[in-house]
């Protein structure tokens, strides 16, 4: 007996249209994975994939979608577990391919928690393909408190989900060519704000963008304003020219954002200190809270570009004398305090 003549039409699976709408949703709903008894706990997320496998169910062919999970957020204990197996992870661009170890776990819990989350958005079919975790996130810092420093800030409080999607959106007004102001993540997707991982922490962004077609480069500026929890980012780039410096714009939002985000986190942990309008340049960029951001920001940007961080950093202070206003004495002392933060 021929079984293709008992399959009835296929059900297919999501259109990649559809599939990328929810996915733009999926990006900002981020789980948390804690039982009690267990010694991991870790936060996800989950995507769709491109990727459909056909199978058949009850006489009926089926098209399945394949989801991706990311895990981050790591405890300790857990990212032990990956660096102890971190040699026999598949590693592509800095991601590794957990799936095999997280599978050996059975967190049922989790598995459960995102079927029924799929299925109450209408996502009836689906197969986890993956579990992938940045590498990044595998690696373990110690806390360290030093004389002339407030504590440092643990690289994971600096959102790098967060920060991701708000460079995306940046992007995306950008290739717009349109001059003005923008309020993100409104202007996007209606969105009034961008949460922070796990934490009970929400801003905006108000963007800027100034044309000026006399400029062969761009320039960023960044303000963090504590009083609305609002990220002022100001662009002055040529249109005629901004396809082919998009990269290097990218690089330096990256940087700009991320400086200004451990000021986000400096203040709600009550440890942003305002500087006095008398401040000179090397008074301003040697404070306290002033060190981490630099140092976080310039160590994002060293990642992105897979350059040294002191190269990163000492081709920031020569290309922008003019935002800065350092005598070169004063560069040094401030280079050399961001090279040796937490070193």
């Amino acid at each position: 007996m021929n079984d293709k003549k008992n399959i009835k039409t296929l059900n297919k699976a999501l259109t990649p249209e559809i599939s990328e709408k929810i996915n733009k949703k999926l990006a900002k709903k981020h789980f948390h994975y804690e039982k009690e008894g267990e010694l991991f706990s870790f936060d996800y997320m989950i995507q769709i994939l491109p990727e459909t496998k056909k199978m058949i169910s009850i006489g009926d062919l089926y098209e399945y979608n394949f989801i991706s999970v990311t895990i981050f957020n790591l405890n300790d204990m857990f990212k032990k577990l990956f660096g102890m197996v971190k040699n026999s992870l598949d590693e592509n661009n800095g991601v590794y391919n957990v799936t095999e170890y997280v599978e050996r776990l059975h967190l049922f819990e989790m598995r459960n928690k995102i079927h029924s989350f799929l299925k109450m958005i209408n996502i009836n079919r689906f197969i986890i393909k993956q579990y992938l975790v940045y590498s990044s996130e595998l690696e373990i810092e110690e806390p360290r408190i030093e004389e002339n420093f407030i504590k440092p800030i643990n690289e994971g409080m600096i959102d790098r989900l967060a920060v991701r999607t708000v460079v995306k959106d940046i992007v995306t007004i950008v290739k717009q060519k349109q001059e003005g102001t923008f309020y993100l993540p409104e202007d996007i997707n209606d969105e009034l704000e961008y949460s922070l991982t796990n934490k009970n922490i929400s801003f905006s962004v108000e963007l800027t963008l100034q044309f000026n077609d006399l400029i062969g480069g761009f320039g960023v500026n960044g303000a963090y304003s504590h009083g609305d929890d609002t990220i002022e980012l100001v662009i002055e780039y040529n249109p005629n020219t901004i396809e082919q410096q998009l990269y290097d714009l990218i690089g330096e939002v990256n940087e700009v954002l991320t400086h200004e985000m451990v000021h986000l986190n400096q203040n709600y942990k009550g440890e942003l200190r305002y500087p006095d309008l008398d401040d000179g340049p090397l008074e301003y960029y040697t404070r306290k809270h002033e060190i981490p951001a630099q140092y976080y920001g310039f160590k994002r940007l060293s990642k992105l570009r897979k350059l040294p961080l002191e190269d990163v950093v000492r081709e920031w202070f020569r290309t922008h004398k003019k935002t800065h206003k350092l005598k070169p004495e004063e560069e040094e002392i401030v280079i050399d305090k961001i090279l040796n933060y937490r070193a």
